[in-house]
């Protein structure tokens, strides 16, 4: 589960020395609170809230929520296009990311998980601790709720 818990991190804090901070900070607490997890219903899920506080608490916000719109720069898409349309990429993508980090928590680390990070859905159940039909239905509706907030009136000044 190393390499997802990486990858979530740094879709927030950008770099791998932060990223990697993070989930080592997690994975000490775990290791300090290993009776009180084990004793839990769901390891993995405890497991993954423990990593999300540590990610949400280094992570910049913006207008109240987590801020991913820098997390752009380091797509595909932005790294390896050059041509006019670029710019056009960028602000759909800036919209896209920012929607993201609107949505509520399993929404959006779904979201992350999977469209950001390019993890495979089967094993996004096992990293969230959540079963697959949870996260199938999380992921309708973060798909349902970012098409929503990008279909809105935009309200930023």
């Amino acid at each position: 589960m190393y390499q997802p818990y990486v990858e979530y991190a740094r879709a927030f804090l950008l770099t791998d020395r932060r990223a990697r901070g993070a989930v080592a900070e997690a994975n000490d607490i775990l290791w300090l609170s290993w009776n009180e997890a084990i004793a839990g219903e769901n390891l993995n899920r405890y497991a993954w809230l423990l990593l999300r506080s540590r990610v949400m608490l280094r992570t910049p916000r913006h207008q109240g929520h987590p801020d991913l719109r820098a997390a752009v720069f380091s797509t595909r898409e932005i790294r390896t296009h050059h041509d006019p349309g670029h710019l056009i990429a960028l602000c759909e993508l800036v919209d896209l990311f920012e929607a993201i980090s609107r949505l509520p928590d399993d929404q959006m680390d779904v979201a992350v998980l999977h469209y950001l990070c390019g993890i495979d859905d089967q094993r996004i159940p096992h990293v969230l601790g959540l079963s697959p039909a949870i996260v199938h239905a999380v992921d309708h509706h973060a798909r349902a709720s970012v098409e929503a907030l990008l279909g809105a009136p935009d309200t930023r000044e």
